[in-house]
């Protein structure tokens, strides 16, 4: 246990700033990476934390030529600086918001599966529609994800298959089949479509959050064929790149959205005997009211009826009032 450093100033307050540069740290455990992520060089980094330390005056972390951790002090102040930093971005926001509502920030998760299709689409028409709002991606698997929107980290999920529950509105924006994806040297490439039976003699390539033993929950395509009772071999890619390609080389498939770019290394087949949907949902806090979180709202909605218009079904929305928002 640290105790007061004597001879500092225990009763000076810290700029947001070094909070927010704590904060890095604190999650980094490293100060090089936490520079990198603020974008800005160690030196000035390493003297923000020190001149906070002086501020607290009791010691925050640990610091070795190996290693940096939190101190039984650092870890009480890390939940309150990150209180302290989200309510002052809160005080901006609602001051924004009745000023007029037409500027401020809007904060989204979304999961690796629909962030560059879906959320980027509705990303581009929220700043057409609002060019004053800033939007903020952050990207997370769907556990973590819920998580922050129940803490106000978030102020929207996007994603596949999100569960209803008590603290959060779950509305569907889109609901589509799914394809398998394989590589070109794959039996199965030069076929428009194939069985589910032909598919699962090879093994399912999914993301490392379905893969790593941790407890995230399945994705979308193992709920799917559990509740067809398949229960495939399971391979590992990272989502991008060579490693996706490897992955599909010759041996393996996967399972996308229809919407879900595709890769140059990958052909798409129809699965002739798999009729399910997989809906793209968005989830808010009904208990969080912001006016930039209705905007999002509405321009997500609006997609969704272009969606609708290319053939796609009508989504069924849930009971929100009229620019239903969040938070």
């Amino acid at each position: 246990m640290y105790g007061p450093k004597r001879g500092l100033e225990p009763s000076a307050l810290p700029e947001l700033r070094e909070l927010r540069y704590f904060i890095a740290v604190a999650e980094e455990l490293h100060f090089g990476r936490a520079a990198a992520r603020l974008f800005i060089s160690q030196p000035p980094l390493s003297q923000a934390i020190a001149k906070l330390e002086r501020y607290v005056g009791v010691q925050l972390l640990e610091r070795t030529s190996r290693r940096v951790e939190l101190t039984d002090a650092g870890w009480a102040f890390l939940a309150e600086a990150k209180i302290t930093v989200a309510a002052a971005q809160e005080a901006v926001d609602r001051a924004r918001d009745v000023g007029g509502g037409e500027a401020g920030t809007v904060v989204i998760g979304a999961t690796l599966a629909c962030a560059s299709s879906a959320v980027a689409t509705v990303v581009q028409e929220l700043v057409r529609r609002h060019p004053t709002i800033t939007p903020d991606v952050f990207i997370g698997r769907q556990p973590r994800l819920v998580v922050a929107l129940d803490e106000g980290e978030v102020d929207a999920v996007f994603d596949y298959a999100i569960a209803a529950r008590p603290s959060a509105v779950v509305e569907v924006l889109r609901s589509e089949r799914i394809v398998a994806v394989v590589g070109h040297d794959n039996p199965l490439a030069g076929r428009g479509a194939v069985s589910l039976e032909e598919l699962i003699v090879q093994p399912l390539a999914i993301g490392p959050e379905l893969t790593d033993g941790e407890d995230q929950g399945d994705g979308f395509e193992l709920g799917i064929l559990r509740r067809l009772g398949v229960q495939p071999e399971l391979s590992r890619h990272s989502i991008a790149g060579p490693d996706w390609e490897r992955s599909l080389r010759e041996n393996g498939f996967a399972l996308v959205v229809q919407s879900a770019p595709q890769h140059p290394a990958t052909l798409r087949l129809a699965i002739a005997d798999v009729h399910e949907r997989v809906d793209l949902c968005v989830s808010t806090n009904p208990y969080r009211h912001r006016v930039t979180v209705g905007h999002l709202l509405s321009s997500a909605r609006a997609l969704a009826e272009t969606w609708e218009s290319t053939g796609r079904p009508r989504p069924q929305r849930s009971d929100l009032p009229a620019g239903g928002s969040s938070r």
